[in-house]
């Protein structure tokens, strides 16, 4: 079973990681903005289409709480929209 676990640079998808050698009957799959811009419809289209994951793990989030404010467009668009475009495609 393959596992896909988005923000793996950030506190959970570390977690995650520091867990998964507990779970070698899993492939996880470890991707951070680098590697998938979970923004784009396109990206994770073509994404989910090479590795095929039967699991998909959010832990991507935009968590800078004090600039959310100023910044709403981007607050919104990974933590609303990007997860809408997670729930479609999977």
């Amino acid at each position: 079973m393959k596992i896909l676990v988005t923000g793996a640079k950030g506190q959970l998808g570390n977690a995650i990681q520091s867990i998964a050698v507990d779970y070698p009957m899993f492939d996880f799959i470890y991707t951070d903005i680098e590697e998938l811009d979970i923004t784009s419809e396109k990206a994770l289209s073509n994404f989910f289409a090479f590795h095929k994951p039967d699991i998909c793990i959010n832990s991507a989030a935009y968590t800078a709480v004090d600039q959310a404010e100023s910044d709403r467009e981007k607050a919104f668009l990974l933590n609303s929209d990007a997860v809408k475009l997670l729930e479609e495609i999977t």
